[in-house]
């Protein structure tokens, strides 16, 4: 189909990608839950030559610092899930706000290989945030445990030492 690469959107571009997605035989569901939800509503109006790196980078960072969306029924309000006391949190937004950047790029980068005078300068350099995947678990050894008991004066110390033989987090000891 004739495209006017100069007025191109980033909507178009992820429908052409989306449609190239689907004659592959694979599955849409997902990818296309992302792009309405996460992708479409911040970008989708712009055209694709207007792009730059700044205007990306602001929007993954929007997405990092959004929480996971609470489900309501069709066409009610959009709620957030209430983070505050979830340390843990924060990593999986970035984690969902990396998994935006994969699709979006795809989808800019399936444009860039149909439309050969577009550039991926702006999608190029834009960074995913590192170590966002798991969250890092580290287990402290007897000898440390005994160091750590040591170093806290009572009633902590207890609170501590509880922490130490259940696993249990800080809002359930106390």
């Amino acid at each position: 189909h004739h495209v006017n690469i100069d007025t191109y959107t980033v909507s178009e571009a992820l429908d052409d990608y989306l449609e190239h997605y689907s004659r592959e035989g694979r599955s849409l569901g997902r990818v296309e839950c992302n792009i309405r939800l996460h992708i479409r509503p911040q970008l989708g109006h712009l055209a694709v030559k207007k792009l730059t790196k700044r205007r990306i980078d602001a929007w993954l960072k929007e997405l990092s610092e959004t929480p996971a969306m609470v489900r309501s029924r069709k066409g009610g309000e959009r709620r957030y899930k209430d983070v505050t006391d979830d340390p843990d949190a924060k990593r999986r937004c970035r984690v969902k706000a990396n998994r935006q950047l994969v699709i979006l790029k795809a989808a800019l980068n399936f444009a860039a290989n149909e439309f050969p005078s577009l550039s991926d300068e702006a999608w190029r350099r834009v960074k995913s945030f590192r170590r966002a995947e798991r969250a890092r678990v580290r287990h402290l050894s007897d000898d440390e445990s005994r160091r750590l008991i040591n170093a806290c004066k009572e009633p902590f110390r207890s609170l501590v030492l509880a922490g130490l033989l259940t696993g249990a987090r800080y809002g359930e000891l106390a």
